[in-house]
């Protein structure tokens, strides 16, 4: 590996520089977000930065109801969507929390304390994170102190019924309402 064009990151923090901004139009390209690959390949799909910028503001401001006094987290990475929709967090001036490991290590409950941690607000994660808390018999409200906790965000609509069921009674405990990113899907016996 040739790493001789590198910049160490404390050298690079050395740096400093004037901010700017460039006005462009309303459609002009923002990222490139690529679909899930469920149907097929991946494929990609621009996205404008009026278009989507909007899009994001009314589903965390409108539809989630974020504001500036939100401590905002979605357990992602930057190749999934759910980092681009984390970002639009900051359009509500609200602060956001990255996570950089494993969400099982040193254990499971390793995402919960950082949700006590941060006085984190809202709390996106995935199903399998979720069942795999569940299995082990994980009890975070009894554990953590989660009163700040206005959402648990579940993304999979195609988990198991018992993951939704239990998502949703932990987020109506967390603050008496539920905000999943999507109604869960009719589930016979649920």
């Amino acid at each position: 590996m040739n790493l001789e064009d590198t910049i160490p990151w404390d050298d690079l923090l050395k740096e400093k520089a004037e901010l700017s901004f460039e006005s462009v139009p309303f459609d002009h390209p923002l990222w490139i977000l690529y679909s899930s690959g469920t149907t097929g390949m991946p494929k990609p799909i621009v996205q404008g930065h009026g278009g989507i910028v909007l899009e994001h503001f009314k589903s965390t401001r409108i539809h989630q109801g974020m504001t500036s006094e939100d401590t905002v987290f979605w357990f992602t990475t930057t190749g999934w969507m759910m980092w681009n929709l984390l970002m639009g967090g900051l359009l509500n001036e609200g602060t956001i929390v990255l996570y950089d490991g494993s969400p099982s290590f040193p254990n499971m409950d390793v995402l919960w304390e950082l949700a006590e941690d941060t006085g984190m607000t809202f709390f996106g994660t995935s199903a399998p994170f979720l069942t795999n808390s569940m299995k082990l018999g994980n009890k975070p409200l009894g554990k953590y102190d989660l009163s700040k906790l206005k959402a648990l965000f579940p993304l999979e609509l195609h988990c198991l019924a018992t993951v939704i069921n239990g998502c949703m009674k932990m987020s109506k405990r967390i603050s008496g309402s539920v905000h999943p990113v999507a109604e869960p899907m009719y589930v016979p016996g649920l």
